[in-house]
């Protein structure tokens, strides 16, 4: 079988709802403001799930201070144990549990998502594939369903493509409600209301569970007919407006005058900053050498990356800052894409984020969770910096001298 899950509202609210072949199965919201409250309690907001005429089936509640204490042993995993992190409980319309959804971390790269409804558990493998994403979901080792979703939008209305087996039709809701919750961790974009936009994503997953997704399952449990109509549905974006594709033509004839008009001016700025910013790569000992003049403390690190020659790891009033030298510049280019990668995965708690780019140098900085972070690559090196907010000052200071 295969159900549709549409976002039908982003602006506002978000609502969605669920259709088989056009029929209303089910109903769907999740917060839409954007609070940034902090220690995780946003996700304290609900997630509700209905049936076609609105009533009440489940919500989530969310335990922040369990949640917290599993977040600060998410990295036990250094040490041969999973942790479990994010977790959402079920709760039916009279308050009762029903189960739960959560992440389940269990090595370097190696994540999953988990459901347990019931007495069963069922393993949910996430996976970004260019255009588009997939989540492949195993019942006692043998896969039941799977959630593919396109990840160009219009108007920030996500649309999900769930294909269950006929004989997991029972799952049907719960399985629905778990794309929500996916949605919500992963795709929401609180407090954005825009009218007549398109926004085209390309992203890549880096996960050692990547392999559990299976290409041609959708053929063998369903025929190919049902893969053919599939590929149909991610090529075509019938879920694409049109009223809302000739309000998006007359959106882009006007930005496209006003980017005229700002490119002439912007063209003197960039030309300048392309002349006198040519940022210069640090020599290990270099690093070495001023980081214990500002007074921090030096050691190895315990992870390194591929091509790594020398690192370092530095740390001073909890704020650390690693430096990875490489053996090619392509090599350190592989692991600024790495990390990048494992920020679209928390891409839902990040605000504050800042970006650049150019041929020999990337930069991301962002805050998450109470934390200031930055990466970035000079050439042939990478810089890692994590710091409390209320060393952030002291992160960025550091970071500057580095020149990085």
């Amino acid at each position: 079988m295969l159900v549709t899950i549409r976002q039908t509202k982003s602006s506002g609210q978000n609502l969605f709802q669920v259709e088989e072949r056009g029929q209303l199965l089910f109903q769907a919201q999740t917060p839409w403001a954007d609070l940034r409250l902090p220690l995780e309690a946003e996700n304290m907001r609900r997630l509700t799930f209905s049936d076609a005429q609105g009533r009440p089936l489940y919500h989530t509640s969310y335990r922040l201070l369990d949640n917290v204490l599993h977040s600060l042993t998410k990295y036990k995993f250094l040490l041969g144990a999973s942790a479990q992190v994010e977790e959402y409980e079920i709760l039916d319309e009279a308050g009762r549990q029903q189960g739960s959804f959560y992440t389940q971390i269990d090595g370097i790269f190696t994540s999953q998502l988990t459901i347990c409804y019931g007495e069963e558990q069922y393993d949910c493998y996430p996976r970004f594939m260019g255009k588009i994403y997939v989540v492949s979901i195993f019942r006692d080792g043998r896969q039941i369903a799977q959630i593919t979703k396109p990840l160009d939008t219009w108007n920030l209305l996500d649309i999900y493509y769930l294909h269950l087996l006929e004989n997991c039709r029972h799952l049907l809701p719960i399985l629905c409600f778990f794309t929500i919750y996916i949605d919500a961790l992963s795709f929401a974009q609180p407090g954005r209301a825009v009218k007549y936009s398109v926004e085209k994503r390309r992203a890549y997953s880096f996960n050692k569970n990547n392999d559990k997704y299976d290409p041609h399952w959708i053929a063998q449990a369903f025929g190919p007919e049902a893969q053919r109509e599939l590929d149909h549905l991610l090529q075509e974006h019938p879920e694409r407006n049109p009223r809302s594709a000739a309000g998006l033509k007359r959106a882009w004839k006007w930005a496209a005058i006003i980017a005229g008009a700002l490119l002439l001016l912007a063209a003197g700025g960039i030309w300048a900053f392309l002349l006198f910013f040519s940022p210069t790569p640090l020599l290990p000992q270099e690093f070495v050498q001023q980081m214990e003049e500002e007074g921090y403390l030096l050691s190895q690190p315990i992870l390194t990356y591929t091509g790594t020659e020398e690192a370092w790891e530095a740390s001073r009033d909890g704020c650390y800052v690693q430096f990875f030298a490489f053996s090619l510049e392509d090599q350190a280019r592989s692991a600024f894409t790495l990390m990048n990668s494992e920020l679209e995965k928390i891409q839902s708690n990040i605000h504050s984020r800042s970006s650049m780019s150019s041929e020999h140098a990337q930069r991301e900085a962002f805050i998450c969770e109470d934390y200031f972070y930055a990466f970035s690559r000079i050439e042939d090196t990478l810089v890692l910096c994590a710091a409390p907010l209320s060393q952030k000052e002291l992160a960025q200071d550091t970071l500057k001298d580095l020149g990085y």
